[in-house]
Protein backbone atom coordinates (compact mmCIF):
# COMPACT_ATOMS: atom_id res chain seq x y z
CA UNK A 1 0.00 0.00 0.00
CA UNK A 2 1.19 3.68 -0.76
CA UNK A 3 3.24 4.97 2.35
CA UNK A 4 1.77 6.86 5.22
CA UNK A 5 3.47 9.51 4.40
CA UNK A 6 3.33 9.27 0.49
CA UNK A 7 -0.72 9.39 1.18
CA UNK A 8 -0.46 12.84 3.28
CA UNK A 9 1.67 14.26 0.67
CA UNK A 10 -0.63 13.67 -1.94
CA UNK A 11 -3.90 14.46 0.28
CA UNK A 12 -2.33 17.61 0.93
CA UNK A 13 -1.70 18.58 -2.81
CA UNK A 14 -5.09 17.55 -3.78
CA UNK A 15 -6.75 19.61 -1.16
CA UNK A 16 -4.42 22.76 -1.77
CA UNK A 17 -6.10 24.10 -4.54
CA UNK A 18 -9.61 24.22 -2.52
CA UNK A 19 -8.14 25.38 0.55
CA UNK A 20 -6.48 28.55 -0.91
CA UNK A 21 -9.73 29.81 -3.81
CA UNK A 22 -7.40 33.10 -4.28
CA UNK A 23 -4.66 30.19 -5.92
CA UNK A 24 -6.93 27.24 -6.85
CA UNK A 25 -6.30 27.82 -10.99
CA UNK A 26 -2.51 27.88 -10.44
CA UNK A 27 -2.57 25.29 -8.08
CA UNK A 28 -4.51 22.95 -9.67
CA UNK A 29 -1.84 22.93 -12.96
CA UNK A 30 0.41 20.92 -10.90
CA UNK A 31 -1.20 19.53 -7.53
CA UNK A 32 -2.94 16.28 -9.25
CA UNK A 33 0.21 15.84 -10.64
CA UNK A 34 2.39 15.28 -7.83
CA UNK A 35 -0.92 13.47 -5.72
CA UNK A 36 -0.57 11.30 -8.56
CA UNK A 37 4.02 10.60 -8.12
CA UNK A 38 3.20 9.97 -4.51
CA UNK A 39 0.50 7.25 -5.10
CA UNK A 40 2.67 5.41 -7.32
CA UNK A 41 3.66 3.69 -4.56
CA UNK A 42 1.97 0.44 -4.26
CA UNK A 43 0.98 -2.25 -7.21
CA UNK A 44 -2.67 -2.94 -6.09
CA UNK A 45 -4.46 -0.35 -8.37
CA UNK A 46 -6.78 -1.14 -5.77
CA UNK A 47 -4.92 0.12 -2.69
CA UNK A 48 -4.60 3.37 -4.95
CA UNK A 49 -8.07 4.22 -5.89
CA UNK A 50 -8.81 3.15 -1.80
CA UNK A 51 -5.94 6.12 -1.07
CA UNK A 52 -7.79 8.44 -3.12
CA UNK A 53 -11.71 8.03 -2.97
CA UNK A 54 -10.53 8.29 1.32
CA UNK A 55 -9.06 11.69 0.76
CA UNK A 56 -12.14 12.83 -1.55
CA UNK A 57 -14.42 11.87 1.05
CA UNK A 58 -12.60 13.59 3.85
CA UNK A 59 -11.43 16.13 2.26
CA UNK A 60 -15.04 17.41 1.06
CA UNK A 61 -16.28 16.86 4.74
CA UNK A 62 -13.98 18.82 6.19
CA UNK A 63 -14.65 21.32 3.63
CA UNK A 64 -17.83 21.81 4.09
CA UNK A 65 -17.36 21.89 7.63
CA UNK A 66 -15.42 24.70 6.84
CA UNK A 67 -17.93 26.51 4.38
CA UNK A 68 -16.18 26.44 1.28
CA UNK A 69 -18.77 24.09 -0.25
CA UNK A 70 -17.45 25.31 -3.67
CA UNK A 71 -13.86 23.89 -2.94
CA UNK A 72 -15.30 20.10 -3.53
CA UNK A 73 -15.71 20.99 -7.47
CA UNK A 74 -12.00 21.83 -7.13
CA UNK A 75 -10.73 19.09 -5.48
CA UNK A 76 -13.05 16.37 -7.68
CA UNK A 77 -11.48 17.66 -10.56
CA UNK A 78 -7.81 17.15 -8.43
CA UNK A 79 -8.63 13.53 -8.11
CA UNK A 80 -10.06 13.22 -11.23
CA UNK A 81 -7.06 13.86 -12.66
CA UNK A 82 -4.75 11.47 -10.39
CA UNK A 83 -6.66 8.98 -10.08
CA UNK A 84 -6.57 8.73 -13.96
CA UNK A 85 -2.95 9.18 -14.21
CA UNK A 86 -2.34 6.38 -11.61
CA UNK A 87 -4.84 4.30 -13.88
CA UNK A 88 -3.09 4.61 -16.90
CA UNK A 89 0.14 4.10 -15.76
CA UNK A 90 -1.14 0.79 -14.10
CA UNK A 91 -3.07 -0.46 -17.44
CA UNK A 92 0.12 0.18 -19.44
CA UNK A 93 -1.51 3.11 -21.45
CA UNK A 94 -0.47 6.25 -23.35
CA UNK A 95 0.16 10.25 -22.24
CA UNK A 96 -2.31 11.10 -25.36
CA UNK A 97 -4.63 8.81 -23.76
CA UNK A 98 -4.59 9.56 -20.56
CA UNK A 99 -4.10 13.42 -21.60
CA UNK A 100 -7.83 12.93 -23.44
CA UNK A 101 -9.35 11.26 -20.52
CA UNK A 102 -8.64 13.82 -18.16
CA UNK A 103 -9.68 16.47 -20.53
CA UNK A 104 -12.74 14.87 -21.37
CA UNK A 105 -13.40 14.34 -17.46
CA UNK A 106 -12.66 17.89 -16.43
CA UNK A 107 -15.55 18.89 -19.38
CA UNK A 108 -18.09 16.03 -18.09
CA UNK A 109 -17.47 17.07 -14.05
CA UNK A 110 -17.88 20.70 -14.89
CA UNK A 111 -21.32 20.17 -17.10
CA UNK A 112 -22.37 17.94 -14.75
CA UNK A 113 -22.07 19.90 -11.27
CA UNK A 114 -23.47 23.08 -13.15
CA UNK A 115 -26.62 20.70 -14.47
CA UNK A 116 -27.41 19.89 -11.11
CA UNK A 117 -26.48 23.15 -9.45
CA UNK A 118 -29.16 24.83 -11.42
CA UNK A 119 -31.22 22.40 -11.90
CA UNK A 120 -31.54 21.30 -15.22
CA UNK A 121 -31.20 24.74 -16.55
CA UNK A 122 -27.28 24.61 -17.80
CA UNK A 123 -28.13 27.35 -20.11
CA UNK A 124 -28.82 30.19 -17.56
CA UNK A 125 -25.65 29.40 -15.88
CA UNK A 126 -23.32 29.03 -19.02
CA UNK A 127 -25.02 32.93 -19.98
CA UNK A 128 -24.44 34.13 -16.34
CA UNK A 129 -21.27 33.18 -17.00
CA UNK A 130 -21.01 35.28 -20.46
CA UNK A 131 -22.51 38.25 -18.51
CA UNK A 132 -19.86 38.21 -16.00
CA UNK A 133 -17.15 37.81 -18.56
CA UNK A 134 -18.32 40.52 -20.54
CA UNK A 135 -18.59 42.92 -17.30
CA UNK A 136 -14.63 42.20 -16.33
CA UNK A 137 -13.58 42.59 -20.00
CA UNK A 138 -15.56 46.29 -20.46
CA UNK A 139 -14.13 46.95 -16.73
CA UNK A 140 -10.96 46.40 -18.13
CA UNK A 141 -11.15 48.04 -20.99
CA UNK A 142 -12.28 51.32 -18.86
CA UNK A 143 -9.13 51.11 -17.37
CA UNK A 144 -7.02 50.84 -20.07
CA UNK A 145 -8.31 53.73 -21.40
CA UNK A 146 -8.03 55.55 -18.64
CA UNK A 147 -4.52 54.50 -18.35
CA UNK A 148 -3.58 55.47 -21.58
CA UNK A 149 -5.20 58.47 -21.86
CA UNK A 150 -4.40 60.87 -25.16
CA UNK A 151 -2.81 57.31 -26.93
CA UNK A 152 -5.88 56.26 -27.18
CA UNK A 153 -6.76 55.61 -30.73
CA UNK A 154 -10.66 56.04 -32.38
CA UNK A 155 -10.57 52.73 -33.09
CA UNK A 156 -9.99 50.85 -29.43
CA UNK A 157 -13.77 50.73 -29.13
CA UNK A 158 -14.22 48.49 -32.35
CA UNK A 159 -10.93 46.69 -32.10
CA UNK A 160 -11.97 45.60 -28.41
CA UNK A 161 -15.65 44.94 -29.03
CA UNK A 162 -14.31 42.52 -32.07
CA UNK A 163 -12.15 40.67 -29.07
CA UNK A 164 -14.79 40.71 -26.88
CA UNK A 165 -17.39 39.30 -29.88
CA UNK A 166 -14.70 36.72 -30.12
CA UNK A 167 -14.23 35.62 -26.57
CA UNK A 168 -17.70 35.41 -25.43
CA UNK A 169 -18.66 33.47 -29.22
CA UNK A 170 -15.73 30.91 -28.15
CA UNK A 171 -15.85 30.89 -24.57
CA UNK A 172 -16.82 27.06 -24.32
CA UNK A 173 -13.90 26.25 -26.98
CA UNK A 174 -11.61 28.59 -24.89
CA UNK A 175 -12.50 26.54 -21.10
CA UNK A 176 -12.10 23.28 -23.10
CA UNK A 177 -8.77 24.27 -24.35
CA UNK A 178 -7.69 25.28 -21.06
CA UNK A 179 -8.74 21.72 -19.40
CA UNK A 180 -6.37 20.33 -22.12
CA UNK A 181 -3.20 22.57 -20.86
CA UNK A 182 -4.08 21.55 -17.02
CA UNK A 183 -4.42 18.26 -18.44
CA UNK A 184 -0.89 18.42 -20.34
CA UNK A 185 0.78 19.93 -17.11
CA UNK A 186 -0.33 17.67 -14.72
CA UNK A 187 1.13 14.42 -16.78
CA UNK A 188 4.21 16.48 -17.49
CA UNK A 189 4.78 17.19 -13.27
CA UNK A 190 3.85 13.82 -13.07
CA UNK A 191 6.21 12.58 -15.00
CA UNK A 192 9.05 15.04 -13.79
CA UNK A 193 8.30 13.96 -10.36
CA UNK A 194 8.18 10.30 -10.82
CA UNK A 195 11.58 10.37 -12.47
CA UNK A 196 13.03 12.13 -9.16
CA UNK A 197 11.48 9.52 -7.06
CA UNK A 198 11.37 6.38 -8.64
CA UNK A 199 13.93 7.13 -11.94
CA UNK A 200 11.04 6.37 -14.54
CA UNK A 201 8.41 8.08 -16.08
CA UNK A 202 5.18 7.07 -15.12
CA UNK A 203 3.48 7.41 -18.08
CA UNK A 204 5.12 7.29 -21.69
CA UNK A 205 6.01 7.23 -24.32
CA UNK A 206 8.87 10.24 -24.50
CA UNK A 207 7.13 13.67 -26.54
CA UNK A 208 8.68 12.91 -30.00
CA UNK A 209 6.40 9.75 -29.83
CA UNK A 210 3.02 11.57 -29.23
CA UNK A 211 -0.01 10.01 -30.99
CA UNK A 212 -3.59 10.98 -30.08
CA UNK A 213 -6.46 8.66 -30.04
CA UNK A 214 -7.67 7.84 -33.12
CA UNK A 215 -11.17 8.47 -32.33
CA UNK A 216 -10.13 11.97 -31.82
CA UNK A 217 -9.99 12.71 -35.77
CA UNK A 218 -13.17 11.85 -35.97
CA UNK A 219 -14.97 14.23 -33.35
CA UNK A 220 -12.86 16.78 -35.40
CA UNK A 221 -14.27 15.83 -38.27
CA UNK A 222 -17.98 16.30 -37.18
CA UNK A 223 -17.37 19.13 -35.32
CA UNK A 224 -15.96 20.63 -38.47
CA UNK A 225 -19.14 19.87 -40.11
CA UNK A 226 -21.15 21.00 -37.61
CA UNK A 227 -19.51 24.33 -37.59
CA UNK A 228 -20.52 24.93 -41.52
CA UNK A 229 -24.02 24.06 -40.78
CA UNK A 230 -26.18 26.90 -41.18
CA UNK A 231 -28.50 26.61 -37.97
CA UNK A 232 -26.69 29.09 -35.41
CA UNK A 233 -27.01 27.11 -31.99
CA UNK A 234 -25.26 23.76 -34.35
CA UNK A 235 -22.67 26.09 -35.77
CA UNK A 236 -21.79 27.79 -32.67
CA UNK A 237 -20.94 24.41 -30.75
CA UNK A 238 -19.39 22.79 -33.62
CA UNK A 239 -16.60 25.68 -33.59
CA UNK A 240 -15.90 25.53 -29.96
CA UNK A 241 -15.67 21.98 -30.05
CA UNK A 242 -13.22 21.97 -32.85
CA UNK A 243 -11.13 24.62 -31.31
CA UNK A 244 -10.82 22.94 -28.45
CA UNK A 245 -9.98 19.33 -30.58
CA UNK A 246 -7.53 21.27 -32.35
CA UNK A 247 -5.36 21.98 -29.30
CA UNK A 248 -4.93 18.11 -29.35
CA UNK A 249 -3.34 18.09 -32.86
CA UNK A 250 -1.60 21.22 -32.13
CA UNK A 251 -0.16 19.42 -29.81
CA UNK A 252 0.85 16.19 -32.07
CA UNK A 253 2.20 19.08 -34.10
CA UNK A 254 4.51 19.82 -31.90
CA UNK A 255 5.66 16.07 -31.13
CA UNK A 256 5.98 15.48 -34.58
CA UNK A 257 8.60 18.64 -35.05
CA UNK A 258 10.35 17.84 -32.11
CA UNK A 259 10.98 14.39 -33.49
CA UNK A 260 12.18 16.09 -36.39
CA UNK A 261 14.50 17.67 -34.46
CA UNK A 262 15.60 15.10 -32.57
CA UNK A 263 16.29 13.09 -35.68
CA UNK A 264 17.52 15.74 -37.83
CA UNK A 265 19.97 16.78 -34.77
CA UNK A 266 18.80 19.84 -35.26
CA UNK A 267 20.68 23.28 -32.60
CA UNK A 268 18.97 24.10 -29.35
CA UNK A 269 19.22 28.23 -30.91
CA UNK A 270 17.34 26.55 -34.38
CA UNK A 271 14.45 24.99 -32.69
CA UNK A 272 14.08 27.85 -30.04
CA UNK A 273 13.80 29.86 -32.74
CA UNK A 274 11.74 28.01 -34.97
CA UNK A 275 9.14 27.85 -31.97
CA UNK A 276 9.30 31.38 -31.35
CA UNK A 277 8.85 32.21 -35.20
CA UNK A 278 5.36 29.91 -34.87
CA UNK A 279 4.26 31.77 -31.51
CA UNK A 280 4.46 34.94 -32.90
CA UNK A 281 2.61 34.37 -36.53
CA UNK A 282 -0.86 32.92 -35.86
CA UNK A 283 -0.77 31.08 -39.07
CA UNK A 284 2.64 29.20 -38.47
CA UNK A 285 0.14 27.32 -35.25
CA UNK A 286 -2.19 26.69 -37.57
CA UNK A 287 0.29 24.77 -40.00
CA UNK A 288 1.59 23.28 -36.65
CA UNK A 289 -2.43 21.93 -35.93
CA UNK A 290 -2.49 20.69 -39.76
CA UNK A 291 0.51 19.30 -39.07
CA UNK A 292 -0.41 16.99 -35.93
CA UNK A 293 -4.00 16.38 -38.14
CA UNK A 294 -2.00 14.92 -41.56
CA UNK A 295 0.34 12.74 -39.39
CA UNK A 296 -2.75 10.62 -38.59
CA UNK A 297 -3.03 9.61 -41.99
CA UNK A 298 1.11 10.24 -43.93
CA UNK A 299 2.93 9.12 -40.25
CA UNK A 300 5.58 11.56 -40.61
CA UNK A 301 7.56 10.25 -38.28
CA UNK A 302 7.76 6.38 -39.70
CA UNK A 303 8.72 7.82 -43.49
CA UNK A 304 11.10 9.73 -42.05
CA UNK A 305 12.84 7.15 -39.88
CA UNK A 306 12.56 4.96 -42.70
CA UNK A 307 14.10 7.34 -45.46
CA UNK A 308 17.29 7.79 -42.53
CA UNK A 309 17.37 4.23 -42.03
CA UNK A 310 18.19 3.91 -45.96
CA UNK A 311 20.60 6.37 -45.93
CA UNK A 312 22.29 4.79 -43.47
CA UNK A 313 22.41 1.54 -45.39
CA UNK A 314 23.40 2.81 -48.57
Amino acid sequence: MPTFGGIIVAAAALMLPSLVPGLSSGLQFFAPGIAACFLEQSQDIRQKLFAASGVFILGSLILLFLGIPEGVLVLAQSVCIAVILVVYSWAGRTSPEALAACSLCLVVLSATVILLATGGKPMAAYHAMVEELSKEFDKGVEIYKQNAGDQVTSQIDTIMGQIKETMISFFPGILGSLFIFLSLVNIYVCNMCSKIRYNRELIGPEFDQWRMPPWLIWAFIVSGFMAIYPGEQISAAGKNIVTAVSIFYLIQGFAVMKFFFNTMKTPAFVRWLVYLLIGIQWYGLLMVVFTGLMDNWFDFRNRLEKNRKNKDSE
